[in-house]
């Protein structure tokens, strides 16, 4: 009976102090996790008013699910180019890690006609209004996406968009913006149709 009662006892002090040592480590983690919400929330604070805004529209395109840090040391990365650092967070798939360490520098070379290197994009915003940029002809659709958003001032605050052909027929899918222009056709000159959702 007594040696049933120690058995008890014993058990009881195990589950006691392995119910301690989870609570103690839960507790390890939620301050870790503060701590590092405080960290996040204290380099965005460092931001300038400019940095937050760009900050806000990547986020905004690229989402919230990855680590602040890891999306403001791509906006660092590529020097706070808005375009630039979208186009490189859905090639390298937001990690940090892919990018290659030395910038690819290119040689210089003679420079190509403008036409042969470049396309003339005609954008048609939802309230009827339009604007002509241009674009290398290598660029993707998330370049031109980026571009699209950073003039979202022309969608009467609506708060999302797709972008569409020339005749509002064809809606540009997911894998479509992983293609260049060249690739899409929209050569030496393009119509978008931008579409509030």
């Amino acid at each position: 009976e007594d040696s049933r009662k120690c058995r008890e006892q014993m058990e009881k002090e195990a589950a006691d102090r392995a119910e301690h040592e989870r609570r103690q480590a839960e507790l390890r983690e939620k301050l870790a996790e503060e701590e590092k919400i405080a960290q996040q929330q204290r380099a965005v604070e460092q931001l300038n008013a400019n940095q937050q805004k760009l900050l806000r529209q990547f986020d905004n395109i690229v989402g919230t699910d990855s680590d602040v840090m890891v999306r403001l040391a791509f906006l660092q990365r590529f020097k706070w180019d808005l375009e630039i650092t979208v186009a490189a967070f859905f090639e390298f798939e937001g990690n940090l890690h892919k990018i290659p360490q030395t910038p690819v520098v290119m040689q210089p070379s003679p420079a190509p006609s403008p036409s042969s290197s470049k396309t003339l994009i005609q954008f048609v915003f939802p309230n009827g209004s339009t604007e002509v940029a241009e674009f290398k002809l290598t660029d993707t659709l998330w370049i031109v996406f980026a571009w699209v958003f950073t003039r979202a001032e022309k969608f009467s605050g609506q708060n999302g968009f797709s972008l569409k052909s020339a005749d509002g027929r064809y809606a540009y899918q997911e894998s479509d913006y992983d293609q260049t222009l060249e690739a899409l056709r929209l050569t030496p000159k393009g119509i978008i149709k931008i579409v509030g959702e």
